[in-house]
């Protein structure tokens, strides 16, 4: 599994961990027979990316006052152990239909003058998604370009 972005506030950014990096182990366990398990248990389920992310997300999380060691395989082949604090994940707790309760998050800036920007890790809240790409729609009525950056997210809801 890859990190996909960091998120610049948190601890992995602080660490130095970027996107592009394998995740291989975390607390001396590797992850790879965890997600062929998923991937063989699924088949060819659309939900398979989401359960994958869920599976990684479950065994970094944890009590916030407490560590975790996590070893990735950076851009240069070259293996990196850190050891994370462990944070409150990232935007707010919310739900749809059976699935379980996952953190939803959007952001909505510029990135320079006339480029936009929209990130979004999932399609739970469409009025949140919709007044971040209303805002940067208006802002940037003459920007050069907008980018939609959909690293991370799951896509559509595939259960």
């Amino acid at each position: 599994m890859l990190v996909t972005f960091e998120a610049p506030e948190s601890p992995a950014a602080a660490r130095g961990v970027k996107p592009g990096w394998e995740i291989l182990r975390i607390e001396g366990k590797d992850v790879a027979p965890g997600l062929r398990k998923i991937r063989e248990a699924l088949g060819q389920s659309t939900l398979i990316d989401l359960v994958q992310n869920r599976s990684l997300t479950g065994r970094l999380e944890g009590p916030i006052d407490k560590t975790v060691e996590v070893e990735f395989l950076d851009g240069n082949d070259k293996k990196v152990t850190v050891k994370l604090a462990r944070a409150r994940p990232r935007g707010t707790l919310t739900g749809l239909g059976n699935l379980p309760p996952l953190h939803f998050w959007v952001d909505a800036h510029k990135v320079q003058p006339d480029i936009g920007y929209v990130q979004f890790n999932m399609f739970f809240e469409p009025d949140a998604v919709t007044g971040a790409m209303q805002k940067m729609v208006t802002e940037c009525g003459e920007c050069a370009g907008f980018v939609v950056d959909l690293r991370g997210n799951p896509g559509g809801i595939g259960g």
